[in-house]
Formats: structure tokens, C-alpha cells, sequence
């Protein structure tokens, strides 16, 4: 007992063991004063990112917003397979998922196409080539809206002048029509000899008299007009029928002679 307590004491007093308990202790303090470090830097890390973030949102949701994906592997749901498509069809290679989980295993394969054969008419390969055809058709319609679309753009100042030009006329019209009301109200006042109220019965009277005799104007001038149309077409045909008779009677003679 004795000895073992002389070894103790030696063993205290040797400058070997207190060197290496030193060291110890020096490695121990400049390890926790790294992890100290290494905290309050990933906590000024946290509290700069919480300044920046003006919207408010949580970690995930901001992540969402950037369109970045948070690993969540330890979930439970994260290892079933419509998650981890969904997940691949969202960010593609960068979600770290196998990308060849997005396509059908030929047990699934199998099991579809059990399904279709008993939910529509017609075999397997039928009920392809009808889903090929049905999104080629849509690709073709997508492609000629396209289509449409550059034409239009390419024919934009065309379109936008035929838009202008119809402006201009409408505006003209409502013009005219407005200064014909104005010169109809100023001839029943004239007629009547003082002022009156358009909306009097006397006026209004007045006024489908007045609107009777323009649409009778019109009449005539439209039906002047198609006369005088179909007196130049037949006169210009007269004339086109006489230059052909005197062309054919100058051919004649000339074989003749």
C-alpha cells in the first residue's frame, strides 16, 4: 500500500506527467475555443440571414420561393417513390434523386397496361400509338398557334394601322352624324320659330320627318349611283365587244389577202 502510494506521488511529481497533462489541457482548451468559434460564426451566420430576409418567410418556404430543394432524406416520406418523382420533376439532377426513378418499372409498365386493356377498347400497342398520335396532334396545334402568333407579330404595324384607320373612320362617322343632329335640331327651332325641346312630341314629330326625308336622299343617290355603275359597264363591254369584232374583221383581211 505503501508502495503504490509512493508511485502516486512520484508519478505527481515527475515534470514528464505534468508536461503531458499541460499539453492535454492546452489541447482541450484550444479545441473548445474552436467550437466556441465555429458556433458564433454559423450564429452570425444565422442572424445575417435573418436580416436579409425582409419577407419573414421560414427556411423552407424561402427555399421554395428561390427554387432551391431542401434535403429531407431522414423524412419518412421522402423515400417513397411519387415524392422523389416529383421532387426529380421539380429540380432534375439538383435534387440529388436518382433521375431514373421518374420512369416506370416494368412491373408498374405491366400493371398499366393490364389496366388500360381493361378500362378502354383495344391492346396495349393500340392504346400507344392512339396516345402518340393524340399528343402529336396537340404538338402540331401548339406548333400552328405558334405559328399564327409570329405572323401576327411579324404583321403587327399592318394590324396596328388597319386598327388606327377604322378608328379614324368610326370617329368620322359619329362626327357626321353628330353635326347632322346639331343641323336637325337647329332646323326644327328655325321651323318652329323659338326655341323647343328636342324631346317635345312636336319636335320629335319633326325630327322622323326630317330623318324620313334623308333616308329617301340616300336612296336616290345609292340608286343614281348603281345606275351610273351599270351605264359605264356596259359601255366599257360595248367598247371591248367592238375592239374585238374589229380586231377579228383586220385578221380576216389580212388572211384574205
Amino acid at each position: 500500500m505503501m508502495k503504490g502510494g509512493v508511485l502516486v506521488m512520484l508519478r505527481k511529481r515527475s515534470p514528464f506527467c505534468s508536461s503531458t497533462m499541460k499539453l492535454q489541457k492546452e489541447v482541450i482548451n484550444a479545441t473548445e475555443e474552436l467550437k466556441y468559434e465555429a458556433e458564433q460564426q454559423i450564429e452570425d451566420q444565422e442572424r445575417i440571414l435573418a436580416l436579409r430576409n425582409k419577407s419573414g418567410l421560414r427556411h423552407n418556404h424561402l427555399a421554395i420561393e428561390k427554387g432551391q430543394f431542401l434535403s429531407s432524406q431522414d423524412l419518412p416520406y421522402f423515400r417513397s417513390v411519387q415524392f422523389q418523382r416529383r421532387v426529380v420533376a421539380k429540380f432534375g439532377v439538383n435534387s440529388g434523386v436518382n433521375i431514373g426513378i421518374a420512369w416506370d418499372t416494368k412491373e408498374e409498365f405491366k400493371s398499366k397496361l393490364e389496366y388500360w386493356s381493361l378500362a378502354e377498347e383495344g391492346s396495349g400497342k393500340e392504346l400507344i400509338e392512339k396516345a402518340w398520335k393524340e399528343h402529336n396532334d396537340r404538338r402540331a396545334a401548339s406548333l400552328e398557334e405558334d405559328r399564327k402568333i409570329q405572323k401576327r407579330v411579324a404583321n403587327n404595324n399592318k394590324e396596328k394601322e388597319s386598327f388606327l384607320d377604322r378608328l379614324r373612320k368610326k370617329n368620322e362617322q359619329q362626327r357626321i352624324a353628330r353635326e347632322e343632329k346639331e343641323k336637325l335640331m337647329t332646323e326644327v327651332r328655325e321651323h318652329f320659330g323659338y326655341s323647343i325641346d328636342i324631346r317635345s312630341p312636336e319636335a320629335k314629330a319633326m325630327l322622323e320627318e326630317k330623318a324620313k326625308e334623308q333616308k329617301k336622299l340616300v336612296k336616290e343617290a345609292k340608286k343614281k349611283a348603281k345606275f351610273e355603275k351599270a351605264v359605264a359597264l356596259s359601255t366599257l363591254k360595248a367598247s371591248q365587244q367592238q375592239q374585238e369584232s374589229e380586231s377579228v374583221t383586220t385578221s380576216e383581211g389580212k388572211s384574205e389577202s
